[in-house]
């Protein structure tokens, strides 16, 4: 059986104006399409404490700062692969 992926999403106030709302939809469009589900355990958290680099996510304990809409892809990709 395949280990669970953690993706971990900030949703506090600085990140989630700054479009990670759009990211989280996309995210589990991905994750839908690909039938991830069993794979991936999704969440949104409240702040991280790094505002001034968001939008924040963290994938599989990998940190990542200023996610938008085009980086999600290139991140999921680089994860996923083209599954």
């Amino acid at each position: 059986m395949a280990r669970i992926i953690e993706i971990r999403i900030c949703m506090g106030s600085s990140c989630y104006s700054r479009g990670n709302l759009k990211v989280k939809e996309i995210i589990e469009g991905f994750v839908q399409s690909r039938g991830l589900e069993e794979r991936v355990d999704f969440r949104g958290e409240l702040c991280c404490g790094r505002c001034g680099e968001g939008p924040n996510l963290t994938l599989d304990g990998q940190e990542y700062s200023q996610v938008d809409e085009g980086v999600i892809w290139d991140i999921l990709e680089e994860k996923f692969g083209k599954e």
